[in-house]
């Protein structure tokens, strides 16, 4: 399917601003939200490490005020003189007391004493002793405690449950326990149980709390829940038992929540007790804030892009009616209408080529009315017959009739473009195959840039080094021209002062080295790249829509050469390109190359 010029400068310009401006929306959502991200993993990591050890430091007061009993109780003078039990009772109420009484957040202090069953219970409603209470042994903050004899015991969040309704003990509140064995010097003397409110824990957690939708969470070293921030979402264990047996102390990780949501986990675990303190949040709500940027982003780029195409329509119009108007004129000399110049309206490139066309139009029509006017009539049968068979042979054969006229007719310039150009031409149609001599392949390059020469006057130079043994070399045809119009179109038209162009063969060991440079303008380094990554496709759409180009000249030859070629491509802003060929050319090498053709 034919795509007019118009249409491809449209979809070419507007993918040239729509890949770059949705790569660059892309790249800044993904730098937004890696920066939000690592910002939130920083902060939070430290600030949950130093509440950690806060909680730390919290837990070893709980245990101070538990040892607290030692001092003010069984060692005590009055304790061990006395032998009224009215007494030691009121003693160990005053002292349980002080114990309720330390921190704002206790709930309740229960003392057992196993020899008599007898517990103690203080909490706000009472403050009294119970017999026949065995039933405290059958909790677990008791066989644990008694596991770990000389040591509290953190009893996890729980609820005071199953306790007799006398004791008068709040079964809706949650709380966490402090448990300890109370010894004297020859037995087990009684369980102290010290049950705490949430409240103090809840306070210091809300100091971190910087999101509505934020979760956090403190655990034992075993991974039972102490603390959470929200009763009614229960956390995955294999959250916390991937923290539990990861080595770091700190961390973060993603994950996703029952209901698919995606989570970021922040941690930190402490190095003395193992407890564990971590926050979640979903990714949704941590990333508002670059999603929103994303879309303003989207916004502006949608009215950008609007604005470009609108421009691009307008550019295209502007670049491509001239080219139609000249392809016109092209079709009527094409029939034979000479005598029907092109109206030069402008001073650009457009225009010099159609001054251009328009000289060259008159000097054909003066030749072909001067010395071919009769023998055109007499053959007009035979050139009907030939123009529905035109090829570039007879392109070639009138290309040299053209140069044998301009030759009698002193038009030196003249005869040599067209010399030229039918060389180049009988170069392409020549059916030998696809290898040529290295010889052949200069002579035509020498072809293509005395033409351009003719161009570019003293603005451009050349020149070319081979050694005589490298002339019978057989390379690929037609490897050096498309490097070389790159050169020119791309290096050199830009250029306002002269520019040279070098083409340089020599031989090293076994490989034949071609560098093609020229000092233009060159290139920055993102569009070498560009290059470089062309270079490397290999699709069958790519080879034909660019068979002229370096990316053509690089398939072909590593069709050809496989592994036995390498092109380098150098070059930088300001300075020039250079485009270095190395071919193996030993004689298994060429015999595979023409085997393959």
């Amino acid at each position: 399917m034919k795509i007019s010029l118009r249409k491809q400068i449209i979809v070419i310009f507007t993918s040239i601003v729509v890949i770059p401006l949705s790569i660059l929306i892309y790249n800044s959502y993904r730098s937004i939200s890696v920066e939000i991200q690592q910002s939130y993993v920083e902060n939070n990591v430290q600030l949950l490490s130093l509440l950690n050890n806060r909680i730390d430091d919290y837990l070893k007061q709980l245990d101070q005020i538990s040892l607290s009993l030692y001092s003010d109780l069984l060692f005590t003078q009055e304790y061990q003189a006395t032998d009224n039990e009215n007494w030691a009772y009121n003693l160990k109420i005053k002292k349980l007391m002080n114990i309720y009484l330390q921190r704002s957040e206790t709930n309740s202090v229960l003392f057992y004493i196993p020899y008599s069953s007898e517990v103690y219970i203080i909490n706000k409603s009472i403050n009294a002793s119970f017999s026949n209470a065995p039933n405290i042994e059958a909790t677990s903050g008791y066989s644990r405690a008694m596991q770990t004899k000389g040591k509290y015991v953190l009893e996890p969040q729980h609820r005071l449950k199953n306790f007799n309704a006398e004791y008068q003990l709040n079964s809706s509140t949650p709380v966490f326990s402090i448990n300890r064995i109370i010894q004297t010097y020859s037995k087990d003397y009684g369980l102290l149980s010290i049950n705490y409110e949430l409240t103090y824990l809840e306070k210091i957690t809300k100091d971190i709390m910087h999101y509505s939708d934020e979760f956090a969470v403190l655990t034992n070293q075993s991974g039972s829940v102490i603390y959470q921030s929200d009763p009614s979402i229960r956390l995955d264990s294999a959250i916390i038992n991937s923290i539990i047996s990861g080595k770091a102390l700190t961390g973060s990780f993603p994950t996703q929540s029952s209901s698919s949501d995606q989570l970021l986990v922040v941690y930190s675990k402490s190095d003395s007790s193992g407890n564990i303190l971590l926050k979640t949040i979903r990714m949704k709500v941590l990333l508002a804030q670059a999603s929103k940027s994303k879309n303003l982003n989207l916004m502006i780029g949608a009215a950008l892009l609007c604005s470009l195409i609108g421009a691009i329509i307008v550019v295209s119009y502007r670049i491509t009616a001239p080219l139609l108007k000249l392809e016109r004129h092209i079709g009527l000399a094409g029939k034979g209408f000479f005598n029907i110049p092109i109206a030069v309206t402008s001073g650009d490139e457009i225009g010099r080529i159609s001054v251009s066309y328009n000289r060259m139009l008159g000097q054909l029509d003066q030749l072909i009315n001067e010395k071919y006017k009769l023998k055109l009539k007499n053959k007009s049968a035979e050139l009907k017959a030939l123009q529905a068979q035109i090829n570039p042979h007879f392109i070639y054969n009138t290309l040299q009739a053209i140069g044998s006229v301009a030759l009698e007719e002193g038009i030196k310039e003249l005869e040599e473009m067209t010399i030229a150009l039918s060389n180049m031409l009988r170069y392409s149609i020549k059916s030998a195959g696809m290898m040529v001599t290295l010889e052949d392949e200069i002579n035509n390059s020498k072809d293509y840039l005395s033409i351009q020469k003719f161009r570019f006057e003293e603005k451009l130079v050349f020149r070319i080094e081979i050694a005589d043994e490298l002339r019978s070399i057989q390379i690929p045809k037609l490897i050096l021209q498309p490097i070389l119009e790159n050169s020119v179109i791309h290096g050199i038209e830009r250029k306002k002062t002269p520019s040279t162009i070098e083409i340089r063969c020599k031989a090293l060991g076994e490989v034949l080295s071609i560098t093609v440079g020229d000092d233009g303008v060159g290139m920055d380094s993102d569009k070498l790249a560009q290059i470089r990554t062309t270079l490397s496709r290999t699709d069958d759409e790519f080879a034909e829509g660019d068979s002229i180009g370096i990316a053509n000249v690089y398939q072909r030859l590593r069709l050809l050469m496989g592994d036995q070629f390498e092109m380098n491509i150098r070059s930088e802003s300001g300075k020039g390109t250079t485009v270095e060929m190395l071919i193996h050319v030993d004689d298994n090498i060429k015999k595979e190359s023409r085997d393959h053709v």
